[in-house]
């Protein structure tokens, strides 16, 4: 089995009686969004054009919540420099939208790459006393 056909197969979910994967799950959010967005703004430059709200993100917000790959991080903190940042479909289904608005199915894909992005674990723990 190749290695894309082994992810394809952990990614799986089950919705009713119809198997589906997470990128099925995210492009059937994203494209409805997209649609919906350029219908709403259509009127506006691209430079007026206002950020998409929640009615447009609502569902892309609960595909993300559905995806079995991001169940492992959800809630989990990304480090970065000095700070963290808690993992929440919120703030990603903004960065996935707007890719969304050049290509659904790349968006889809590099939101699943960054849910499998390999973490360490081997950093010491830092206490403080």
């Amino acid at each position: 089995m190749a290695a894309s056909q082994a992810t394809v197969l952990m990614t799986r979910a089950y919705e009713g009686d119809q198997m589906t994967t997470d990128h099925d799950i995210l492009v059937a959010a994203l494209k409805p969004a997209v649609a919906a967005y350029e219908a709403k703004t259509a009127h506006h430059t691209l430079l007026a054009r206002p950020h998409p709200d929640g009615e447009i993100l609502g569902p892309v917000i609960e595909a993300i919540d559905k995806c079995a790959v991001y169940q492992g991080v959800a809630g989990h903190i990304l480090y970065s420099a000095n700070g963290g940042r808690v993992i929440g479909s919120g703030d990603l289904a903004t960065s996935a939208f707007c890719r969304a608005m050049y290509d659904v199915s790349q968006a889809a894909d590099w939101l699943l790459r960054l849910f499998r992005r390999p973490t360490s674990s081997k950093w010491p723990e830092t206490r403080f006393s």
